[in-house]
């Protein structure tokens, strides 16, 4: 806050003037002394001039001449207020003397100047942010969840990314028949990759559900699954693939011809997406920097040991 502060200021006139009648014979009285007005407190009127003017004497005894004691100058008070002016006495008349003039009135103090103080203007406050809107319901908090073991190919649709013509699928694969298959579950197939040799590209094979149900539903995993497992096996061996479920961190694999079984970690992956659960549910990717492979899988399940 900034203060304005104001000064008092009193002012002083002394003035002194005296008539004296001329006396034959007598010499002039001597001038009587003034004395000033005191300033007053604040707020209060400063005290009246004293004028002790001493009578002239003669040296006849006649008619010597007195001079008037000047009057006091009484000073103002010095305060915010104007303080009372200060009166002056009059001297009193010398002996044989005409009367000393009345002392002239003490000027007034002039009024301390008021103090403003300067108003504070407050700057508005910002209107607060709004607030967030509520996070929306994950598909898997109101539909049930599969427990382990779940056979992955009986519940997603496998989906073509990149150049499919670049792989052929082969309908009856002799290699799903092997003994070591028996106990498999779910759908065995195998595949040839062969790179364009004009715009080869990688080729992706995802197992994804149906978000509006025209084949698989969308499906939800239990909680505590811990891997998902599969069996591969190339056709001569040194076949290298990349293999990935859900958001896990995927593997990549160099096959043998022999069939054998491999697994991705779950552990502390969140495999139930927000929109629709476990998608994509498995997945193989080709690279064409791997030239031509042949491969098949089996047995691809989720399970929780």
């Amino acid at each position: 806050m900034i203060r304005r502060y104001g000064l008092g200021l009193a002012s002083v006139v002394l003035a002194s003037c005296s008539a004296t009648d001329p006396a034959p014979g007598g010499s002039a009285g001597a001038g009587g002394a003034s004395v000033g007005g005191g300033s007053g407190a604040t707020n209060q009127a400063g005290s009246a001039g004293l004028s002790a003017g001493a009578a002239g004497l003669s040296a006849t005894g006649k008619g010597g001449g007195s001079s008037a004691g000047a009057s006091g100058g009484g000073a103002g008070g010095a305060s915010p207020n104007g303080g009372a002016s200060g009166s002056a006495v009059a001297g009193a008349a010398g002996k044989g003397g005409a009367a000393g003039a009345s002392g002239s009135s003490g000027a007034s103090g002039s009024g301390g100047a008021s103090g403003s103080g300067a108003s504070g203007s407050g700057a508005s406050g910002s209107g607060g942010l709004a607030g967030s809107a509520g996070a929306s319901a994950k598909y898997c908090d109101t539909h049930a969840l599969a427990s382990a073991p779940f056979t992955v190919t009986d519940h997603y649709d496998d989906v073509y990314s990149g150049t499919a013509s670049q792989v052929t699928e082969y309908a009856l694969p002799s290699v799903c028949d092997e003994p070591s298959q028996a106990n498999a579950v779910g759908t065995c197939a195998e595949w040839k990759y062969a790179p364009s040799t004009t715009a080869p590209t990688q080729v992706k094979l995802q197992w994804v559900s149906d978000a509006a149900f025209v084949k698989y539903a969308p499906t939800c995993m239990a909680l505590g699954m811990t891997r998902v497992t599969f069996s591969a096996r190339g056709d001569v061996g040194g076949e290298k693939l990349t293999f990935g479920a859900s958001q896990a961190t995927p593997i990549a694999v160099s096959l043998t011809t022999t069939w054998t079984q491999y697994s991705i970690s779950l552990s502390g992956v969140n495999y139930n997406t927000d929109a629709q659960g476990v998608d994509p549910a498995f997945f193989w990717q080709t690279d064409p920097v791997n030239g031509t492979i042949r491969f098949a899988v089996d047995d691809i399940k989720y399970v929780n040991n």
